[in-house]
């Protein structure tokens, strides 16, 4: 994906509105946000030396090429960040979403600072990670482990518990989890592998049959997003093209198994106008996008935020169409 560069953000981009037919109580706001790729001063160089690595990391440099040419490139994903989630609570948000790759490394000073962010936003905040959450270059596994994946998994298990364990509050498990909020239940899905498995999809199968037999609606959370035709199209020619999951005609390390695509195929068995799926929430591409999980009017869409690092982020209403009870 590329890095910071000019985006032209449309109203749609910023902003949207998902109707909720079953179970929300009253409209719920959310500041979905994506891809900060947050990287802080240069502690990581030591922490790296305290590990034995050369202090270079080229995953630092990836994102963070300042657009300010009187700030550091640290400086600028900090300071977007910060008035990312200052702009959610301005605006009246609820709930803060982020759907991955907040972190450029997941260095200790980086995973201080977005935590102290948003714990003094006084809002609640759900966290998915994304690739670059657990990705330490040289650390748990080099970029050849990296390739294949039982590689990625290695890493990213050591690194969630090394280091991303204060962003998943209450006791959230890394990998899959849900939580209620007003009537809204909110199932993430850690698929920043672009694989899911098999415990991930049962414990998505039965999180939504609940919610259905209870009357209540879901919005699944998910870093990298369902593999889509219409998804692809628009995307046609993108930096990063093919990596999303679930997608049948791309090969190589991110070529689907037989799990993640049974997955890909629940979800959008659940997208009907009756089901209890009301929206996606994902990031990764870099690309402000909305799609339809399925042909059929009133279906389910999947919300792909512009990168946090490119000056992305969206303010979704959840709007009960309900009468409340």
């Amino acid at each position: 994906m590329a890095g910071h560069e000019h985006v032209e953000l449309r109203e749609s981009d910023l902003r949207a509105s998902v109707p909720v037919p079953r179970g929300l109580h009253r409209t719920l706001r959310v500041l979905h946000v994506s891809d900060s790729h947050v990287s802080c001063g240069d502690g990581w160089m030591s922490e790296r030396e305290a590990f034995g690595l050369p202090a270079a990391d080229p995953i630092h440099t990836a994102y963070t090429d300042g657009k300010d040419p009187t700030a550091s490139s640290t400086e600028t994903t900090m300071r977007q960040f910060h008035e990312q989630v200052t702009a959610g609570v301005q605006s009246g948000a609820d709930l803060i979403v982020h759907t991955g790759d907040l972190l450029n490394i997941p260095s200790e000073e980086s995973v201080a600072f977005v935590h102290d962010v948003l714990v003094e936003s006084g809002l609640p905040f759900f966290f998915i990670s994304g690739n670059h959450d657990w990705c330490y270059e040289g650390l748990g596994g080099d970029r050849r482990s990296m390739r294949s994946e039982a590689g990625r998994q290695a890493v990213r298990a050591e690194w969630r518990t090394k280091r991303l364990a204060p962003l998943f509050p209450n006791g959230k498990s890394s990998s899959h989890w849900s939580e209620e909020i007003d009537g809204l239940v909110f199932l993430a899905v850690d698929n920043s592998t672009c694989m899911v498995g098999h415990e991930q999809h049962s414990f998505y199968r039965s999180t939504v049959a609940k919610a259905g037999r209870e009357g209540k609606s879901v919005v699944l959370l998910l870093h990298v997003p369902l593999f889509l035709p219409e998804l692809k199209v628009a995307m046609a020619g993108a930096d990063g093209e093919g990596y999303y999951c679930g997608d049948v005609e791309f090969g190589g390390p991110q070529a689907p198994d037989e799990e993640t695509v049974a997955f890909v195929e629940t979800v959008v068995g659940d997208a009907g106008r009756e089901g209890p799926l009301c929206a996606i929430l994902a990031g990764h591409i870099h690309s402000a996008q909305v799609q339809p999980l399925a042909p059929a009017p009133g279906c389910a869409l999947q919300f792909v935020t512009e990168a946090g690092c490119n000056d992305g982020y969206r303010i979704v209403d959840f709007v009960p169409t309900s009468p409340a009870l």
